[in-house]
C-alpha cells in the first residue's frame, strides 16, 4: 500500500513548446501544492501562466511529471484522475455551450461519468447551483440570459460537479467589474474553506494573489523566477523581476509598496533568443545583469526556511 502524498498535485521539469516557432513556452517548470492550499501563479501576460494550468489539467500536452494525490499522470489520463482536477476558465461565455440551458450544461460531466439517475443527475445540478449563489431557476435559462458574474457562477459550479480535490483557476475575475470580482473572490474563498479544495490560482492581478493565497510563485517568460508565501513575496521581494511586478502596484491598503524601477530596467525589445534559451530569462531587464546571467541559467534554489515556508530564487547575485 502506497504511503498516502502530503501534495495534491507535484510537477517536475515541465516544459512545453510551440511547434511552429520551436521556442519552448514552459521551461522546467517544478513546484507541488499541498491538500487545502491555494497556490497563486502570478505573471504578466504570455509568460505561460495559462499554458501551465492547461498543462495540468490535461488539455495540453507536455514533457516533465504531473503527479496528482501521488498518483503519476501518463498520457492517457484515468476517469479518477480526470475527476480530481477541474478548471475554470477566464472567459465563461466561450466556454459555456450557447446552445444549451444551464440545467444540461451542469449534468453533462455526470451524464459523461456515468452518475445517477436523471432525478439525481437534476437534484445534484440544483445543490451545486445553490452552493454557488444561484437558485433553481436558473437550471432553465441559457448563458447568453445571464450577466457575467452569474455566467462566472455556472462556469465554478460545473468545476465542482465532479467534487474534484484541486480546481485550477485560470484569471477567473478579470473579465468581471471590480465589484462583482470581490463577490467571486469571497465565493472561492468560502468554497475552499467549506469544501476542503485545493487550487491553482492563476492571475496578473497582485492585489487578488496576496488577498487569496497561501503561496506564490512567480513567471517569466515561462520559468518559476520566485517562489515564496504570499506575505514574504510582498514584503521581501528577492528577484528582479518579481520587484519590477510589484513597483507596477501603486497602492495596496492606502499606501505605496515598491517605487518604480530606475529606467534602466526598462524593457529591452531586443531579446536574444539564444540568452533565453542558455541564460537568465530576465537578462534583456535586469539592472544588475552581468556576463554570467548571459551564461547560465539560474537554478531555483532555496534562499531560507523550511519545508513549505522556503523562499525560492532564480537569481545568481541575489
Amino acid at each position: 500500500m502506497t504511503e498516502k502524498s502530503n501534495y495534491i498535485l507535484e510537477i517536475n521539469n515541465l516544459s512545453n513548446y510551440y511547434n511552429k516557432a520551436k521556442l519552448k513556452v514552459l521551461k522546467n517548470v517544478s513546484f507541488n501544492i499541498r491538500h487545502g492550499e491555494i497556490f497563486g501563479l502570478v505573471g504578466e501576460s504570455g509568460c505561460g501562466k495559462s499554458t501551465l494550468g492547461r498543462s495540468i489539467a490535461g488539455l495540453v500536452e507536455t514533457d516533465g511529471t504531473i503527479a496528482i494525490d501521488g498518483e503519476i499522470v501518463g498520457k492517457k489520463r484515468s476517469m479518477t484522475l480526470c475527476k480530481k482536477v477541474q478548471m475554470i476558465f477566464q472567459d465563461p461565455l466561450s466556454s459555456l455551450n450557447p446552445c444549451k440551458k444551464v440545467g444540461w450544461i451542469l449534468e453533462e460531466p455526470l451524464r459523461i461519468h456515468k452518475i445517477g439517475s436523471k432525478r439525481e443527475r437534476k437534484n445534484e445540478v440544483v445543490q451545486i447551483l445553490e452552493i454557488v449563489g444561484l437558485d433553481s431557476s436558473y437550471y432553465e435559462r441559457y448563458p447568453r440570459e445571464l450577466s457575467g458574474g452569474q455566467r462566472q457562477r455556472v462556469s465554478i459550479a460545473c468545476a465542482l460537479m465532479l467534487k474534484p480535490r484541486l480546481i485550477i483557476a485560470d484569471e477567473p475575475v478579470s473579465a468581471l467589474d471590480v465589484s462583482i470580482q470581490s463577490q467571486i473572490l469571497n465565493l472561492l474563498k468560502n468554497l475552499h474553506d467549506s469544501l476542503q479544495l485545493s487550487f491553482l490560482f492563476i492571475s496578473h492581478d497582485l492585489n487578488v494573489i496576496y488577498y487569496l493565497c497561501d503561496r506564490v510563485a512567480v513567471m517569466y517568460s515561462g520559468r518559476i523566477v520566485e517562489l515564496a508565501k504570499a506575505e514574504e513575496i510582498y514584503r521581501l521581494p528577492l528577484h528582479p523581476y518579481t520587484r519590477v511586478l510589484l513597483s507596477s502596484v501603486p497602492e495596496m491598503s492606502g499606501a505605496t509598496v515598491f517605487s518604480r524601477m530606475d529606467k534602466e530596467a526598462e524593457l529591452n525589445e531586443k531579446v536574444d533568443k539564444d540568452i533565453l534559451e542558455k541564460g537568465c530569462v530576465f537578462y534583456s531587464r535586469c539592472p544588475g545583469a552581468k556576463e554570467k546571467c548571459k551564461r547560465e541559467v539560474p537554478e531555483l534554489k532555496c534562499i531560507e526556511g523550511n519545508d513549505s515556508l522556503k523562499h525560492h530564487v532564480s537569481c545568481h547575485f541575489v
